[in-house]
């Protein structure tokens, strides 16, 4: 997966690798992956997460988790409730 994400980026989009990139996490799988993935590959993120409060204790349970999840990868992580 990871090499596929990569090619893909390098034929069609190559420019990003020289940016600074946002990615937005809401603790799902894919936003986790794909987290993990530009991570691995060396890409400068940081991570913009959005707590609706649609789900209570869940919510506030996704933001704690990708707030554990930037401090792991050592990614700056910005976090808003609404």
């Amino acid at each position: 997966m990871r090499e596929k994400l990569s090619h893909h980026i390098s034929d069609k989009f190559p420019f990003l690798k020289e940016k600074k990139l946002f990615v937005a996490c809401s603790g799902g799988i894919d936003s986790v992956v794909l987290t993990r993935l530009l991570k691995d590959l060396d890409f400068n993120i940081s991570i913009a997460h959005c707590n609706f409060s649609l789900r209570g204790k869940e919510s506030n349970g996704d933001e704690k988790f990708v707030i554990k999840l930037a401090d792991k990868l050592s990614i700056p992580v910005f976090t808003k409730t609404f």
